[in-house]
């Protein structure tokens, strides 16, 4: 008996830069909600099931449609800079929608393989242009009846090694994890819990485990607990710096 919203509305859409005069004004139509996403030189439109690729100047370069509709948590409201779900890496553009993840030629348009994955929530690249993709063990069904409860279905996290050349996984490294951090030739994931059901007082029980990960095979090489969760974590190569309260 649930309600899910689906927006296909048409909406008039007008890209302006800012200072104004540096491109002219670009105005067309998206069908779904619009979000714009900057890349370094790109710009990538998101609407519904299609995304629209424009270069520094406003102009269109081509347009493509996905699979599925990007994740709603990359709404206009919440989307950064920093997890935007499309990645510019030299002549390829990936994006990443509810169930998928493409790779566009970044001038053409053209599709050069898809990978399967529901719940992609970022994407990186490490120094020898390797992909790491932060993503669930959920089927595809999850998608298609969001509304409906399969207790038998208990969906992890799960990092993907991916090559970006052919889309090949090259390992996986499931439950550990669903926060991923690739600086240079080091990568970390990281995962922070909070369970209610302590059985003494009203003090939840918390949980932050980070480890470092094998680029070569995934296997975690050490890892660092602590029973409270942090406020900001962040990576450079060999440094890590974990601010908690």
């Amino acid at each position: 008996g649930g309600v899910e919203e689906e927006d296909v509305s048409r909406y008039q859409v007008t890209l302006r830069r800012l200072p104004a005069g540096t491109a002219p004004e670009w105005t067309g139509e998206a069908i779904g909600s619009p979000s714009f996403y900057p890349l370094k030189t790109l710009g990538v439109l998101v609407s519904g099931k299609m995304i629209q690729v424009f270069d520094k100047n406003n102009q269109r370069l081509w347009g493509a449609n996905l699979t599925y509709p990007v994740a709603s948590h990359y709404s206009l409201d919440f989307a950064t800079e920093s997890d935007p779900p499309c990645v510019e890496s030299g002549n390829a553009l990936y994006v990443f929608d509810r169930g998928m993840l493409t790779k566009f030629d970044a001038m053409t348009g053209e599709v050069q393989w898809r990978l399967t994955s529901v719940g992609i929530s970022q994407v990186q690249l490490d120094e020898k242009k390797n992909l790491y993709v932060t993503s669930t063990t959920a089927s595809p069904d999850s998608i298609q009846f969001s509304q409906q409860i399969d207790f038998s279905a208990h969906a992890a996290p799960v990092i993907l090694k991916v090559d970006a050349a052919t889309g090949k996984v090259l390992w996986r490294n499931e439950g550990l994890g669903d926060t991923c951090y690739v600086s240079g030739k080091y990568v970390y994931i990281s995962r922070a819990t909070e369970n209610p059901l302590t059985g003494m007082g009203d003090e939840p029980i918390l949980y932050f485990d980070l480890y470092r990960l094998s680029p070569s095979d995934g296997h975690a090489i050490w890892d660092y607990s602590q029973s409270r969760l942090p406020v900001q974590v962040e990576v450079q190569r060999n440094q890590i710096l974990i601010h908690f309260r």
